[in-house]
């Protein structure tokens, strides 16, 4: 395994946002969705970004929906 990364949610969604409009991409899950097309290709802070901004963006959808995550 490799280091751990750190980094708060805002400097993840920046990082998502900046692969998105790298990839011509508009909106997150534009984003997310290029990153995990080209997971290979991403450095340890892209991944713990898109970690983390999945995470918080499937938890809204989840709560929006009025359910629980697992």
């Amino acid at each position: 395994m490799g280091t751990p990364v750190y980094m708060d949610i805002e400097e993840a969604y920046s990082i998502v946002q900046w692969h998105g409009e790298e990839y011509g991409h508009h909106n997150l899950w534009g984003a997310l969705n290029s990153m995990e097309e080209n997971w290979d290709d991403l450095d340890s802070m892209e991944r713990a970004a898109y970690k983390m901004v999945n995470r918080e963006l499937q938890k809204s959808v989840v709560e929006s929906e009025g359910g629980q995550i697992d």
